[in-house]
């Protein structure tokens, strides 16, 4: 099994509490519930062609209309002659320095829900997804909402000490059940950002 191109089911049960760490509940009751006013609606667009670029203190994340997440990079050292910096791109994703199918490639993945990786419902593709909204938490941080066959989906990403966080919330808003898979979905290359060679 190739892990880089494959997906991974997540049991979401007995997982730990967050009041078992205050700094962590903290954190995530101010950064993933904001209040209100923090969302601010006149940066929201509804295009499926939208995606988000993103970043904090050298790492940056782009993701596409549906949440998924496209490229998330990183500077992780290097000499003069190497750039040091790695990304975690799409697997479809063109090679750094073909900078123009690049760049066609990313375009083309930006509107389609089933290209990036990330957290992801296993049957979207059957879902019919409504046309996404983006808006911006503290005009920083990007929010994806849509809805599709009922279901209500929210996906807040942020990037805290270098990491990129997906953070996604499935409401039923229907009358009846819903049943669903949440997967993790790992179809990324891992890719050194050198545009010379």
């Amino acid at each position: 099994m190739d892990i880089f191109h494959s997906s991974v089911s997540i049991n979401f049960e007995d997982l730990p509490s967050s009041e078992d760490d205050p700094e962590f509940k903290s954190w995530v009751t101010h950064v993933l519930e904001p209040k209100s006013h923090d969302l601010k609606q006149e940066s929201s667009t509804q295009n499926p062609d939208a995606y988000a670029s993103f970043g904090d203190q050298g790492t940056t994340a782009s993701v596409s209309a549906y949440g998924k997440i496209l490229r998330t990079s990183s500077y992780l050292g290097g000499k003069q002659s190497q750039p040091g910096i790695f990304a975690l791109d799409f697997a479809e994703a063109e090679e750094a320095y073909s900078v123009d199918a690049r760049a066609q490639s990313f375009q083309e993945a930006v509107s389609d829900p089933n290209k990036g990786f990330g957290l992801r419902i296993r049957t979207l593709e059957h879902l019919e997804p409504g046309t996404p909204e983006l808006e911006f938490l503290g005009e920083r941080w990007p929010r994806i909402t849509y809805d599709a066959n009922g279901l209500s989906i929210e996906i807040q990403m942020l990037i805290n000490n270098g990491i990129t966080i997906q953070d996604f919330k499935v409401t039923n808003r229907s009358s009846s059940s819903a049943n669903f898979d949440i997967i993790l979905d790992i179809n990324f290359d891992i890719q050194e950002l050198d545009y010379m060679t």
